[in-house]
């Protein structure tokens, strides 16, 4: 086989196995740890996570987003639970910005927000918190925002 400069792969692991799929994506990364540039189209959300250091997105044959990894990964959502000892009405909390969207369970809420975290924090501060965890959403579901 040659040795190009370029790679282009159009969904190069649809219909392989898992197991055949990483032994792709260690292929890959050897390619690129040579300086290959490597184009790959997929609709596998994970496999663009594990592969891609840019991304382009196309949606009906225009693209609508072009930027690294890096950057599409700094306007991901966050998800943090919030256990309360009362939780703020449903009321309050429509038509918040910074707040995406919202799971209200008892006195657990899940929220999805925007990166403007200072102004979640100024809002929740104004009720009583008796647990919170955070966690990042994933490049998988930040690209799902674009569809």
């Amino acid at each position: 086989m040659k040795d190009p400069q370029i790679l282009i792969l159009d969904e190069p692991t649809s219909g392989l196995d898992p197991n055949y799929q990483k032994v792709f994506r260690d292929l890959i990364f050897e390619e690129k740890s040579e300086g290959k540039t490597i184009l790959l189209s997929s609709h596998d959300l994970l496999e663009i996570s594990n592969c891609c250091d840019f991304v382009t997105i196309i949606r009906d044959g225009k693209v609508i987003a072009s930027q690294s990894k890096s950057e599409i990964e700094k306007k991901s959502l966050r998800i943090i639970k919030v256990k309360f000892n009362v939780p703020p009405s449903i009321q309050k909390l429509d038509g918040l910005d910074f707040i995406k969207s919202f799971e209200s369970n008892d006195d657990q809420i899940s929220f999805m927000i925007s990166n403007d975290v200072n102004s979640f924090i100024k809002f929740i501060s104004d009720y009583e918190i008796i647990d919170m965890e955070s966690e990042n959403s994933n490049l998988s579901d930040t690209l799902m925002e674009y569809f």
